[in-house]
């Protein structure tokens, strides 16, 4: 797995240039945005530094894997990065944050008065249409990134590894492993057999 980097500026809205205090779960998400490149995502996440006018919008991951499998590296990945935020109710607990975000991240960080930012970190992954349906490659060099993400932190795969969804509860992120939930399992289980290799 070749990692390229493209790091963003230092701004408030994509990269607020803080270290991560602790890392406690690997996020997955969907860029939402058929077809488009990881270069043309990074290029987004960049451009939210231009905003000058409310209501601004803050986004950003860590990684972002492409529809051909390349990685770009948008922010050393020890900063923080505004990829799993919430301020809605999840409708279930109903709470801010899930009950798997409460209990693997922990109620320092998915609580009303903090976030999940601070303790995970966002891998933004690419897809050719609007099924949210990844690519061979790019679920292959997911599965591979989060494996050496999972190794570097101490983390494990069947427990830490988790989507959008997991945190917040309403969000339909990534949305082929939100509808296809069997998929996702068969993802982590993937993870964990490179993270025993």
């Amino acid at each position: 797995m070749n990692i390229i980097d493209a790091t963003i500026q230092v701004n408030p809205y994509s990269r607020p240039g803080r270290i991560r205090p602790e890392t406690k779960a690997v996020i997955l998400h969907w860029v939402a945005n058929p077809g488009t490149s990881a270069r043309a995502n990074r290029d987004y996440f960049a451009s939210l530094a231009k905003q000058t006018t409310a209501p601004f919008r803050y986004a950003s991951a860590q990684f972002i894997v492409g529809l051909e499998g390349e990685v770009l590296r948008v922010m050393p990945e020890d900063e923080v990065a505004w990829h799993c935020g919430s301020s809605q109710l999840d409708p279930v607990s109903g709470q801010i944050y899930t009950d798997w975000a409460r209990e693997v991240i922990g109620p320092r960080w998915a609580s009303r008065w903090s976030t999940p930012n601070y303790a995970t970190v966002g891998i933004e992954l690419c897809h050719p249409d609007a099924s949210g349906e990844f690519s061979a490659e790019t679920e292959a060099v997911a599965a591979e990134l989060a494996a050496r993400l999972c190794i570097q932190y101490k983390l494990d795969p069947l427990v830490s590894l988790g989507r959008h969804f997991d945190v917040v509860g309403w969000k339909d992120c990534p949305r082929w492993w939100v509808q296809n939930p069997d998929l996702w399992e068969a993802f982590k289980v993937r993870v964990a057999a490179l993270v025993t290799a």
